[in-house]
């Protein structure tokens, strides 16, 4: 990290995910418990905070959309291999891929955020086991 030589993988995104992923559990557990306590508080308009809620989540679904376009028009430049390795191939491959990344949101996010925050945990308690399973091998019948 932060080596000239390896250039813009070096310099800005080796660094960038460490800083970003390694605090990213720890500012989204501290948000979500700040906005919960602000609202019961009552400091905080909570139908302003839910409405911003859907409008982000709205937005990401958005962009997910446009970046796709964007990566199957690119695609059509490429050989018939790579278009066939592509999932989103209709409208409602679309559809489906917003609103499951709307679902996602609301569902794998709180699983990703627990792994992350257990990583994080595991990482400055120096500990690193690996759950290594047994070979059986193949019976003959």
């Amino acid at each position: 990290m932060f080596d000239p030589r390896y250039k813009a993988t070096g310099l800005l995104a080796l660094p960038f995910y460490l800083f970003f992923e390694l605090l990213s559990p720890i500012v989204k557990i501290v948000s979500l418990i700040f906005i919960a306590y602000v609202s019961v508080q009552g400091l905080i308009n909570t139908r302003w905070v839910l409405l911003m809620g859907i409008l982000i989540t709205l937005t990401a679904a958005l962009i997910m959309s446009v970046v796709t376009v964007f990566i199957e028009n690119w695609s059509e430049k490429q050989s018939a291999e790579n278009r066939s390795a592509l999932r989103y191939k209709s409208f409602a491959d679309w559809l489906r891929l917003i609103f499951f990344s709307i679902i996602a949101d609301f569902s794998y996010a709180f699983f990703r955020i627990a792994a992350q925050l257990k990583g994080l945990i595991d990482f400055s308690l120096r500990k690193s086991e690996w759950n290594k399973f047994e070979r059986k091998g193949l019976k003959n019948s």
